[in-house]
């Protein structure tokens, strides 16, 4: 068990957006055909393997750790608690000391959303390009300024995230070496961003980082109109 493979989810945000259509729970509990989003996506990714999740928490933590306690459907779930806003980047460093030390990688994505991405074929891709880092990509979705657009070459080498251009779109789910993540020289507990400090700091150090570019199907509750659409996408 103990390498079974992990994943850290963030599920720590405030949720501002979607308050009109779900009021006083964390965003990742919003209610979807009787179950909290959440279940619905560890479900999924239960199903691709995983083993453990670390749930990375900060608002109302205690409605999500009160609700999944120490397991779901076999596999572990541990915790890792914000004292403050930490950003998506400073979340996924806080979690990382919850990985096993045997593992050489392991999952992020984020508790709002579901990517069916067939993982299997994600690991086979990132591991025949020796990636540090591999991205799901989307296709093109609506609402530009809230997804990463993804500039990379031919073979899917991520340049950077400025070209406002690019159908692909981060789907917000990533494989990670933990080497990557290894000496990267933050302090503990500081404030960071994936996408505009830790990504493009590993990107500047030549880390391997790549798109996996998915036609797998892509939801975000962050927004009501896009909540709304969840019970049909989940059924």
């Amino acid at each position: 068990m103990r390498d079974s493979l992990a994943a850290i989810v963030l599920a720590g945000g405030l949720g501002t957006r979607l308050r009109s259509a779900v009021r006083d729970l964390p965003k990742a509990m919003a209610p979807v055909r009787g179950e909290p989003f959440l279940a619905h996506v560890l479900r999924f990714w239960r199903k691709q393997g995983v083993g453990q999740f670390i749930l990375a928490l900060g608002y109302k933590n205690q409605d999500i750790s009160g609700y999944f306690g120490n397991s779901f459907e076999g596999a572990r779930v541990s915790y890792s608690i914000e004292e403050k806003q930490l950003g998506t980047g400073g979340a996924i460093l806080k979690a990382f000391q919850f990985v096993s030390p045997h593992q050489q990688n392991f999952l992020v994505f984020n508790g709002d959303t579901l990517v069916t991405v067939d993982f299997q074929a994600l690991l086979k891709e990132h591991q025949a390009k020796g990636s540090e880092m591999t991205i799901v990509g989307a296709p093109f979705l609506d609402g530009v300024d809230r997804y990463a657009s993804i500039n990379a070459d031919s073979d899917g080498r991520v340049l950077d995230f400025s070209n406002s251009d690019s159908r692909v779109r981060s789907a917000g789910a990533y494989l990670i070496q933990r080497a990557a993540l290894e000496n990267l020289g933050h302090a503990e507990e500081t404030n960071l961003s994936l996408e505009s400090d830790l990504l493009p700091q590993m990107i500047s150090r030549k880390n391997k980082i790549y798109v996996f570019r998915s036609e797998a199907s892509f939801l975000d509750i962050g927004v009501p109109k896009d909540y709304l659409r969840a019970e049909d996408f989940i059924a």
